[in-house]
């Protein structure tokens, strides 16, 4: 039988990758008022942002390919966002592990370990991210 469902880690893990990527979006809502003053951010989708974004990085930015590296680095993480956001945790026999996965079946599953450390880079990212947006935005 799995060891018990330990919530406080799961909390920690999920709340971290969601910050993350809280901060990119912000930065990315701050480039979209400077550089697509004319776009609605509300109008483009949530992942369809990070692409918008990165065209923009590409092609306006100084150092605007590391930062359009680290906005894809970003969407992969913003991905599992969209899982961890609206998805509950789930219980396998097979595996004797508790996970989380997209219901519809479309996106990759995630345990707690996995969790912890795609959050801990996704934190690392997101700040690196932020700081050169405010320098080169």
């Amino acid at each position: 039988m799995a060891e018990e469902l330990d919530f406080e880690k799961w909390e920690v893990a999920i709340g971290k990758l969601i910050l993350a990527c809280s901060r990119v979006e912000y930065e990315i809502s701050r480039l979209y008022e400077k550089w697509m003053p004319t776009r609605n951010y509300h109008a483009d989708s949530y992942l369809g942002r990070y692409d918008k974004a990165i065209g923009v990085a590409k092609t306006s930015l100084n150092r605007g390919d590391l930062i359009a590296e680290r906005l894809v680095e970003m969407k992969k993480f913003a991905e599992y966002r969209h899982i961890v956001a609206h998805n509950p945790i789930h219980y396998s026999d097979e595996t004797d592990s508790w996970y989380i996965f997209d219901s519809k079946g479309q996106k990759p599953e995630v345990n707690l370990n996995d969790l912890v450390s795609l959050s801990a880079r996704a934190s690392e990212v997101a700040i690196d991210l932020a700081v050169l947006l405010r320098i080169h935005v």
